[in-house]
């Protein structure tokens, strides 16, 4: 932490699907030298985008929608713009994994102090620093990373459901995994203190961001919740079926998640970072063992690769 520059850590270690070790180390709050805790909240960035997904497959469980189908067969408060390319190829398997052309690759939220866009504005690109959300390359032809297309999914959940994203994500995938210490909304004015503060590269404080685009990178929690929704995709729960699982998880499937097999062992992984934040998750499926790592530093994604490798290094070939 010290070499990277990183204010604080928490990890979780996992082994034989249970979670055995959580450490803690540096500070939530170094000015009024606040440690970080297993209650610290932290923001995960594009780890909320597998979330997302399993918030997608349970409609699909439900039959409310078609992975294969266009997605804007589904949307009623908005459609792609006009471009070069037929947005009916646009699928809601496409958009999960980043194979729809569409542009944006990330957000990095809103200054508290500045107006943070509605979904529907933010689509338009009235968010000024992202842009709309358009095609810009041939849905299918290639794997682009892509916020704007998270985004999408977070509309077509509300316009499937009737409900904001957060509330349908709660009721559905969140609280039914047991998640206990998260939000969709931070709220500067209500905050209770749990959330660890960020810092950037140089160490110095950075204001808390705020998101409309909650899909790709708006979920906050804390450890031990990172550690339960991924410990989800090897263990028995009731949210999902194993099939749906397997489907995320599938290299022929739908992968939303890094995959890496070497033999007999199969590794899921995922990163997220942003301003002031950055999160790793790790497990090897095989085993149900593996880790979960998260900063209040930008400079966490530099300490993060390194766990990382030497992990990988352990449990499959890079």
């Amino acid at each position: 932490m010290k070499k990277q520059g990183v204010t604080g850590a928490s990890i979780a270690v996992i082994q034989n699907g249970e979670v055995t070790q959580i450490k803690n180390y540096g500070y939530a709050d170094r000015k009024n030298n606040v440690p970080i805790s297993k209650e610290s909240r932290f923001r995960i960035a594009s780890i909320s985008k597998p979330l997302t997904a399993w918030g997608i497959m349970k409609l699909v469980e439900k039959e409310m929608l078609e992975l294969d189908r266009p997605v804007e067969d589904y949307l009623t408060r908005w459609k792609f713009p006009e471009s070069d390319y037929d947005s009916r190829d646009v699928t809601v398997r496409r958009l999960l994994t980043h194979s729809a052309g569409v542009s944006v690759p990330s957000y990095g939220g809103y200054a508290p102090d500045n107006k943070r866009t509605t979904i529907i504005e933010s689509l338009n690109g009235e968010n000024v620093a992202y842009g709309p959300v358009k095609l810009n390359s041939a849905p299918g032809t290639a794997t682009r990373y892509s916020g704007g297309g998270y985004t999408v999914l977070q509309l077509l959940i509300e316009d499937i459901t009737g409900k904001t994203f957060e509330e349908y994500m709660e009721e559905e995938i969140v609280i039914p995994l047991g998640l206990r210490n998260y939000t969709y909304t931070y709220d500067p004015v209500s905050d209770d203190g749990r959330l660890a503060l960020p810092y950037g590269r140089n160490g110095r404080p950075l204001p808390i961001y705020l998101y409309t685009e909650k899909a790709a990178g708006g979920f906050i929690c804390s450890i031990e919740d990172l550690a339960s929704f991924l410990l989800a995709f090897g263990s028995d729960q009731k949210v999902l079926s194993r099939e749906s699982i397997d489907a995320m998880t599938d290299k022929n499937g739908i992968p939303i998640i890094g995959i890496l097999e070497n033999g007999s062992s199969k590794c899921l992984g995922f990163g997220g970072t942003t301003l002031g934040y950055s999160a790793d998750m790790w497990l090897d499926i095989s085993t149900n063992s593996g880790y979960v790592s998260m900063y209040n530093s930008t400079n966490g994604v530099f300490l993060g690769a390194e766990i990382a490798d030497q992990w990988l290094r352990e449990h499959a070939s890079t």
